[in-house]
């Protein structure tokens, strides 16, 4: 298949999945407004930053972007996002589309009226969709998608790279929490510091922050003002075996969320062994049975985070059940090579069907 990809090239998910297809001998083109290099696929940047009328800049990335699929004779457009990729996705001509939500871009965005109208012409306009999570599905289906057309995965987890460590920990060392959300204000990674804050932590705790974004400076100068800087390390961005490596030197891993698809960095600290504490949204109760394989404590409050954090650090029997117990959960249902699978064959078929009709 020659597929057109349309979302984030900096996407280190994104990325994965487009060069999993090219690895299965699909040819890839990715088209984005935040390019990347990437090994073996063409990536182009639809970004133009001249004129001075959004909509008629728009239109001409429209333009382009179906210029682009009539000129390289593509077979098929996957796109990520509803929002801006999916309305240009809407409006690319006459070729199969499938389009990947990823959860917040539907749940967070439908909350004004707007947004709400783009989301349901964008819907009534893709041969098929990918969702990661049931309440994912059911917003989609609520925005005007059939659900026949709707297919509810996560495309899922490398445990080839993402797996325990060989050996628990020893009952003398440092305990280590960690966080891998991108630090931006819809993660609420503050919440993590406040929560730090209200404990007492003592020299056997440590925690990382992993990851860049806009918070990164502001959340720094917070651990600073809550006297964690002994206590805190910002790693930066972390290639992914830099997050696996990370993952398997702790023992807690944190999100702090207030609402998600099927988190991946909550998926990858499950694939790693981790016992997770997150948010109880129905995102997290999807994967976390609550003080069986993980905490689960009410979203936004540091009080219920620090009572969840030290109910972890002090239950090693609960750790060591989440070590042996989740990485089989991810195995089971969240497996790279299984979703990547089974994307390709929606892909496939999105091309039949629009050959057939």
């Amino acid at each position: 298949m020659n597929v057109l990809v349309l979302g984030e090239a900096r996407s280190i998910h994104q990325q994965r999945i487009a060069g999993a297809l090219a690895a299965r001998g699909h040819e890839i083109t990715f088209v984005t407004f935040a390019p990347a290099l990437l090994p073996g696929i063409e990536v182009i940047d639809l970004a133009d930053g001249s004129g001075s009328v959004p909509f008629l800049r728009f239109m001409r990335k429209v333009r382009r972007l179906r210029s682009l699929i009539r000129d390289r004779r593509i077979d098929v457009l996957h796109a990520h996002y509803i929002s801006v990729y999916g309305l240009l996705a809407a409006l690319a001509g006459p070729v199969p589309k499938i389009l990947t939500v990823h959860g917040s871009d539907v749940l967070l965005a439908r909350r004004t009226r707007y947004n709400r109208a783009v989301m349901r012409f964008v819907a009534r306009r893709m041969d098929g969709f990918t969702s990661p999570a049931p309440h994912v599905t059911e917003a989609l289906f609520l925005l005007g998608a059939e659900a026949g057309r709707i297919a509810t995965f996560q495309y899922g987890v490398d445990c080839r790279r993402f797996h325990p460590r060989l050996a628990p920990r020893r009952g003398d060392e440092t305990l280590k929490i960690i966080s891998t959300r991108s630090l931006e204000p819809l993660y609420r990674v503050e919440l993590l510091l406040m929560a730090l804050s209200r404990m007492a932590c003592g020299n056997r705790l440590r925690t990382v922050i992993a990851g860049e974004g806009a918070e990164a400076e502001p959340l720094a100068q917070l651990a600073w003002s809550l006297q964690l800087e002994d206590e805190v390390a910002f790693t930066g961005s972390l290639d992914e075996d830099g997050v696996a490596g990370a993952l398997r030197e702790a023992d807690l891993y944190v999100s702090t969320s207030p609402t998600d698809g099927a988190s991946l960095s909550l998926l990858e600290a499950m694939a790693t062994g981790l016992l997770p504490i997150a948010p109880d949204i129905p995102a997290n109760r999807e994967w976390i049975r609550h003080a069986e394989n993980g905490l689960l404590y009410r979203p936004g409050s540091p009080d219920a985070l620090a009572e969840a954090i030290a109910s972890g650090l002090h239950e090693g029997a609960l750790r060591e059940k989440a070590r042996t117990e989740n990485p089989a959960i991810i195995r089971d249902r969240a497996d790279f090579g299984v979703g990547i699978r089974r994307l390709a064959e929606i892909l496939e078929n999105a091309v039949e069907g629009r050959g057939s009709r």
